[in-house]
């Protein structure tokens, strides 16, 4: 059959195409360079604007309103394209539509609270920030 190699044959063309030790083998496969980027950037302290719009929020202010028992209710946000940050179920009164920005430091202003902390990593490599009354954890 062409293109067939004997053992010896494969052996040295697996030795030819083998980089020597002193050189990083390149990850050869999805998963293992989507890990490693992941295990580099775990340690990255500032958010980027589309981090922030593409999780989903869970948003926590400790307030009861009286929709059934607060507590076990996630509410959940998106920060939007727009400049808006919304609830991402539109029947929820709150928290109401506000617009948000992050600053030049690296914390997030949400309409006229007070300024919310810099994003900061979570365990599983998530995003969490705060302003004391108010608590936001990437879902």
């Amino acid at each position: 059959m062409r293109g067939v190699l004997d053992r010896a044959a494969l052996v040295e063309k697996l030795k030819a195409t083998t980089p020597p030790l002193s050189i990083k083998p390149v990850l050869s496969c999805k998963w293992k360079a989507s890990y490693a980027a992941a295990e580099k950037d775990k340690h990255r302290e500032r958010i980027l604007p589309e981090e922030l719009m593409a999780y989903e929020w869970i948003f926590s202010d400790g307030w009861s309103y009286g929709y059934g028992n607060d507590a076990e209710t996630q509410i959940l946000v998106k920060f939007r394209k727009d400049g808006t940050r919304s609830n991402v179920n539109p029947l929820m009164p709150r928290p109401r539509p506000q617009p948000w920005e992050i600053q030049r430091d690296g914390s997030i202003r949400v309409a006229n609270f007070p300024l919310h902390s810099r994003p900061k990593r979570t365990p599983d490599w998530g995003w969490t920030f705060t302003n004391g009354y108010v608590e936001y954890t990437a879902k």
